[in-house]
């Protein structure tokens, strides 16, 4: 798998991961009717903790074709315009959560309260707390 590959699985895999975490019944919309089997669930958990996440297209590719079935598109694509801030100049700090796996998906989720735990919504484990400061 090319190291561009690995990125664009990686980011979906992050983007499916939010979107289980705003939506308490995607889960269960792409599993109603055979959809999507549990074994891909297991597969995408598993594929966390591995060095090599080659493995992930195919259970990510699953997923979407379960979401279309569904009549849900790009349950784990995203499309993102960037748009330039009107941040003042001088150092900034962001602080937030991030994936805590050996192969990170790349979700991240902006916040200031360490008290308000997120956790990954494949494997339930806790997510990491990081800060990043831009001075």
């Amino acid at each position: 798998m090319r190291d561009r590959d690995i990125e664009s699985a990686l980011q979906r895999l992050g983007n499916l991961c939010s979107y289980l975490q705003a939506d308490d019944d995607l889960r269960e919309v792409l599993e109603s009717d055979g959809r999507l089997v549990v074994d891909t669930w297991t597969g995408l958990a598993a594929a966390t903790g591995q060095d090599d996440p080659g493995g992930l297209l195919p259970l990510l590719d699953a997923v979407d074709a379960a979401g279309r079935a569904a009549g849900l598109d790009g349950v784990t694509y995203t499309t993102r315009e960037y748009r330039p801030g009107p941040f003042p100049p001088g150092p900034r700090e962001v602080t937030g959560w991030r994936c805590p796996h050996r192969v990170a998906c790349g979700r991240v989720e902006l916040s200031t309260d360490q008290g308000v735990e997120r956790r990954c919504m494949l494997t339930g484990d806790a997510m990491t707390w990081a800060s990043v400061s831009s001075g």
